[in-house]
């Protein structure tokens, strides 16, 4: 081997796959849906909640892009398997109930924004830890995606819609209606008149 094909050669030592490339889509998805939770926990509450929420919602996020560009393929998957289930269950459990309550507000668009990232972030880390175990191992990958949404996601999402159901409009009693009956008011109409009482 000469030295000039040396050069040509590319390493193929540790430091040339320390760091792996993350998709493209998985840190858009992550920023969008961190974006649109913020948002979300900034509509309720007092005001030093919702900013105790803003921020924690930006720190999670901020966590979670590090986590995804820094770490392995294991890494990535469990970090957006856990944002995608975050998302699916604040997502459907906030849209429904504001569908439902008060229609389609600010709160409902931004669920339903939580929601479709926390979908995509749900498949994408349950494909990747998929496929990071080997053999037929990955056979127990389905009783627990069945437990995982029988015992998770369905009750959290349950629990999150209970919780954030929009109070009701303030209810106003009706009008009063006349006094006596159309009928009594005619015939006693031509007694108040004259000045005499009805007997």
């Amino acid at each position: 081997m000469t030295v000039r094909d040396a050069d040509v050669i590319p390493p193929r030592g540790d430091n040339a796959l320390s760091r792996p490339q993350s998709p493209v889509l998985l840190p858009t998805a992550v920023v969008t849906g961190g974006v649109a939770s913020a948002m979300l926990a900034g509509l309720d509450g007092s005001p030093g909640w919702r900013v105790a929420q803003v921020l924690a919602a930006v720190a999670v996020t901020a966590v979670a892009i590090w986590l995804i560009r820094r770490t392995g393929p294991v890494t990535q998957g469990t970090t957006a398997l856990l944002l995608g289930t975050a998302g699916t269950v604040t997502g459907a459990g906030i849209a429904s109930a504001h569908l439902a309550k008060a229609g389609l507000d600010a709160a409902a668009v931004l669920a339903a924004i939580v929601l479709v990232t926390g979908l995509f972030l749900l498949g994408w880390g349950a494909a990747a830890l998929v496929r990071a175990i080997p053999g037929w191992w990955r056979l127990l990958a389905v009783p627990t995606a069945l437990a995982l949404l029988e015992f998770v996601l369905l009750p959290l999402t349950v629990a999150v819609n209970a919780a954030s159901r929009p109070p009701p409009a303030r209810w106003e009693p009706p009008p009063r209606p006349a006094t006596g009956s159309p009928t009594r008011m005619w015939r006693s109409a031509p007694l108040m008149a004259c000045g005499c009482r009805p007997g």
